[in-house]
């Protein structure tokens, strides 16, 4: 199961990248920085 989502997964962010044209060192900023947004989130409906 594991293996057929992250097979699955790594297609889905190939052709999102194909179709914008991003680079690898793209994808990865983007999801830094989603992240950071996530975490933002959730910290301040933990904490806030």
């Amino acid at each position: 199961m594991i293996k057929k989502l992250r097979s699955w997964h790594g297609k889905k962010i190939s052709e999102i990248q194909d179709k914008f044209g991003l680079t690898n060192y793209q994808i990865l900023l983007i999801s830094f920085i989603e992240g950071i947004i996530i975490g933002i989130i959730i910290g301040y409906m933990i904490f806030g």
